[in-house]
């Protein structure tokens, strides 16, 4: 703002205390104590760019790549749970509105497939057995085309689907368990 107000008394051709050549110095202890009231707003910035860019924060783009095949899997199987396609045109303007609504789609289906699963069936603490139980209810519920023969009880609730974490590990481990471009059921 300064430098601003000097060159405008320049341009009309003011001299004074204003327009005189300083040292650096006094340009930088009039610039710092500027800039100090920024820092907690651009540091964050900068950290969370440095993130992204050294692939140690991963955006909605690379996690729906990652949930993707457990997705389709589960919407061609319970295509009642699909809420939409996920595309730029469905009215859902970021990635992070059509990460959320695939997480929504994939919680709802696996609450749903787990109902056909054995009675007293626990899931298991690591994400490559829930797959693996998954995938059993899958295979159950595709059998019997998702008609109501649930044999399930409160015991077989996923309660790890609410959290994004462990059903980012079980989308992991699903893409582990088949060889690529083969359906397991």
């Amino acid at each position: 703002m300064q430098v601003m107000g000097s060159a405008w008394l320049m341009s009309a051709g003011i001299g004074g205390s204003w327009t005189e050549p300083r040292s650096a110095l006094r340009n930088d202890v009039a610039l710092y104590p500027t800039l100090l009231p920024w820092l907690p707003v651009g540091i964050p910035a900068v950290i969370a760019d440095v993130r992204r860019r050294t692939g140690l924060e991963r955006g909605p783009q690379t996690r729906m790549a990652q949930l993707r095949p457990l997705w389709e899997h589960l919407t061609n199987i319970a295509p009642a749970y699909r809420l939409a396609e996920l595309g730029p045109d469905d009215g859902l303007p970021s990635e992070a509105e059509r990460e959320h609504r695939m997480r929504i789609e994939l919680e709802d289906i696996i609450f749903a497939v787990s109902r056909w699963l054995p009675a007293g069936t626990v899931w298991p603490e690591g994400a490559r057995d829930r797959a693996a139980v998954l995938h059993e209810a899958c295979e159950e519920f595709s059998q019997t085309c998702g008609q109501p023969a649930v044999r399930g009880s409160a015991l077989s609730s996923p309660l790890w689907a609410v959290h994004d974490d462990e059903v980012d590990d079980v989308a992991r481990a699903w893409a582990t368990l088949q060889p690529r471009g083969q359906q397991l059921i």
